[in-house]
Parts: structure tokens; sequence; C-alpha cells
């Protein structure tokens, strides 16, 4: 497995499934991808009436150790007070954007993410939008 290259980043499939993606940490020289934003629909989360009620999550991917490590994942959009997803945790520090981000668990990832077929550009962003548009009560990351 390679890591996430510039080139991964024109594939017509994740480009038209996810428009918004930007690139925001590349590497010219060795053509890697370190972070990119993309924006996902997903459901509000929480418990109550509105839980499935849908809301947009912009999305901070740090891949730099990908593939050798899962990505993390910051929603940048939502102030941690306005969060009610369970599988959201709490504002976490974001390294390369050098601030705080309410942080998506990727726990889950391990066994999907780990496929073969799924480690590419568009198996680790519909991974993350599975989690968005469910929410997963026996590991909660927020109660």
């Amino acid at each position: 497995m390679s890591p996430l290259v510039l080139e991964e980043f024109q594939d017509p499939e994740a480009r038209s499934a996810f428009p918004s993606i930007s690139i925001l940490n590349d590497d010219n020289l060795l053509r890697r991808v370190f972070g990119f934003f993309v924006e996902l629909l997903g459901i509000k989360g929480g418990r109550g009436y509105s839980s499935k009620a849908k809301i947009l999550y912009r999305c901070y991917f740090d891949v730099s150790l990908f593939p050798e490590k899962n990505p993390e994942v910051w929603i940048t959009n939502i102030p941690d007070n306005q969060i009610h997803h369970v599988n959201i945790f709490h504002d976490s520090p974001c390294p390369r954007l050098g601030q705080s981000f309410p942080k998506i668990c990727t726990g889950t990832l391990d066994g999907v993410i780990n496929r073969r077929e799924e480690r590419n550009l568009y198996g680790i962003i519909m991974s993350i939008k599975q989690i968005l548009n469910d929410q997963n009560f026996s590991s909660p990351a927020r109660t």
C-alpha cells in the first residue's frame, strides 16, 4: 500500500461523489498528500426526535501517516458545544491546522478500512461518511 498521492485526487469516482474535496497539505516534489478537506452530509445525532436530521460536516482528514495508520478526522465547521453525534469526540488538537476541533472516533474503521479495496481516497471518505450517518451508542465518544 502506498500513501495518498496528488493523482488520486483526480479520480473521477471520488471527484463526482465528493466535489468539495480540497487539498490543504501536500508535498509537490513527492506528489504525496498529507491532509485535505471535504464536506459530508451526515446526521445531527444525539438522542431524540431530531437525531436523524441532516447536517453538513466540513471534515479535515490528516492522512500523513496513511496507510500505516488510519486517518484522523476533525469537524471544522461546527463548534464543539453544537455537536450531538455520539461518535464525535470533544475538541482535540489538530496539529496540521494548529487548532482544536471536534474529532471523529475512527475506531470502528479498523476492520473496514483495512480491506484492500477500501484503502484509497474514495474508500476512506465513504468510511467516514458511514460513521457520520449512523451512531454507535455502545461505544460513545460523548454522552
